[in-house]
């Protein structure tokens, strides 16, 4: 989609929509010294976030977010004896810098089993917010404008595991602030208005009635193996972009034409970026 908008009045709208710049800060314990502050700019930033054993988006935005401290050999003290960098302890602090317009977040329920060697989900109940405030994960004076963002999206996986299943969206479409407008869920070709977050996105179980040996109906817990997997905020305070201008995005996209072989090379990118993020969830 970059490729085709780079020669357009639009050759920006995926980095304006989804940019985002991050810092990693390195931090010496013992006398509090910024030793070293590495930013990294993407035009596509994800955010992906481990839920097993987790329960909420915010306990698992928490522990990505979490400073880790690590012992490593500090070039700045140097050992009089051997001449080699002592070690010290750092604190690594990864924050934001510039936010993105929407933010797409990844919950990782997929791992994979060791022991039986296949992949698996987990279907345990995550909920998140429709509101949602990530002050605290940005670096301090440096983003201007709002931190707060409104769920715009989900994408829900519906299935046992990460090599099979569906997947359909949930979307809020107009005035996100708007508590009266629904979310509507759109399944391939069949559009409704979805039922609850809850009971649509979060996972977790649900009674269901089942006839045992005798024929006797009992009310057992079963596992939802629907539940979200990408969700999709929309920072709040942010300009929007008009009808006319959503319309002329439209029009230009319905337009884009790939050749064969330009198509053939992207098609392998992306599957190669699809295998290397699979290894690397597993």
């Amino acid at each position: 989609l970059e490729l085709e908008l780079s020669d357009s009045v639009h050759k920006d709208l995926v980095k304006n929509t989804f940019g985002a710049v991050t810092a990693e800060s390195k931090l010496r314990q013992h006398d509090n010294k910024l030793v070293n502050r590495v930013t990294t700019s993407t035009t596509t930033f994800s955010l992906g976030l481990q839920v097993e054993g987790i329960n909420s988006l915010e306990e698992a935005m928490d522990a990505y977010f979490e400073p880790a401290i690590r012992e490593v050999d500090d070039e700045e003290d140097i050992d009089e004896e051997t001449g080699k960098p002592k070690k010290n302890k750092f604190e690594y602090t990864n924050r934001f810098v510039e936010l993105p317009h929407v933010l797409c977040i990844q919950l990782s329920r997929f791992s994979f089993d060791y022991s039986r060697n296949v992949p698996i989900k987990h279907n345990h109940h995550v909920e998140f917010p429709e509101l949602l405030d990530i002050s605290k994960f940005v670096e301090e004076d440096a983003c201007e404008g709002s931190t707060t963002y409104r769920l715009r999206g989900v994408l829900v996986h519906l299935g046992p595991s990460a090599n099979q299943g569906h997947y359909y969206s949930i979307i809020k479409l107009g005035d996100l602030a708007d508590a009266e407008t629904p979310f509507l869920k759109f399944n391939d070709n069949y559009v409704s208005e979805a039922d609850s977050l809850e009971d649509e996105c979060f996972g977790g179980e649900r009674p269901v009635s089942r006839k045992d040996h005798y024929g006797h109906v009992n009310t057992v817990m079963s596992e939802k193996n629907w539940n979200a997997y990408l969700l999709f905020y929309e920072r709040t305070g942010t300009s929007q972009v008009t009808a006319e201008e959503e319309t002329h995005v439209a029009q230009q996209l319905a337009e884009l034409k790939l050749d064969t072989e330009e198509y053939s090379k992207i098609r392998r990118d992306q599957e190669v970026e699809v295998q290397m993020a699979n290894e690397k969830l597993w």
